[in-house]
């Protein structure tokens, strides 16, 4: 496990791992701020509502009501499973954004 691995998995578990399935307008505006960015770079392309995971992602309260499953596959770096992967700052970004809810 590399050291940015241990990171994320230590802010994981140092900030508790429950899911909040209700975005508040602020955790939409932070999401638009933070997340969407990471998001529309990587993500955008298979988790939109007619996307080919089947999973919408294209939201701060889909974010949120998947936030363990999210969490888990950001620190196992499983997604995205083809083309470039994530860095480890957009790792911590999205999670830390997670965190914070």
């Amino acid at each position: 496990m590399t050291r940015a691995e241990r990171f994320l998995l230590l802010l994981l578990l140092a900030c508790g791992g429950t899911s909040h399935p209700v975005a508040s307008p602020r955790d939409e505006t932070d999401w638009q701020r933070e997340v969407a960015p990471v998001f529309d770079g990587t993500c955008k392309r298979c988790h939109l509502p007619a996307g080919s995971a089947k999973l919408d992602l294209s939201s701060a309260a889909a974010w949120l009501q998947h936030a363990d499953s999210i969490k888990s596959v950001l620190i196992a770096r499983s997604m995205p499973p083809e083309g470039p992967g994530l860095t480890d700052e957009q790792r911590a970004v999205l999670l830390g954004w997670l965190q914070s809810r």
